[in-house]
């Protein structure tokens, strides 16, 4: 046997040996879907339960989930709500 030959067997060897002891790939993580939605008025008024509505219609058509409120916060005198579909 030459000693191209040689090489390609024992790198065939190699790969086949490597392929044995592979792991499958860890399982990835679903993201939870989110959307959030700008208002104005009381952060936790009618402008909130608008934009609560909003993101069910979103969430249900979307995905087949309903929404879950994460955080209202306010800046520069605009209120968001930020909604995890789940």
């Amino acid at each position: 046997m030459g000693k191209p030959a040689l090489a390609w067997g024992a790198a065939a060897l190699v790969l086949a040996a490597c392929g044995n002891s592979i792991s499958p790939p860890p399982s990835v993580l679903e993201e939870t879907p989110t959307v959030t939605y700008r208002y104005d008025g009381d952060p936790h008024g009618d402008g909130l339960a608008e934009v609560t509505n909003q993101a069910a219609d979103y969430c249900q058509q979307k995905y087949g989930r309903q929404p879950h409120l994460q955080q209202v916060r306010q800046d520069q005198g605009a209120n968001y709500a930020l909604f995890a579909c789940r």
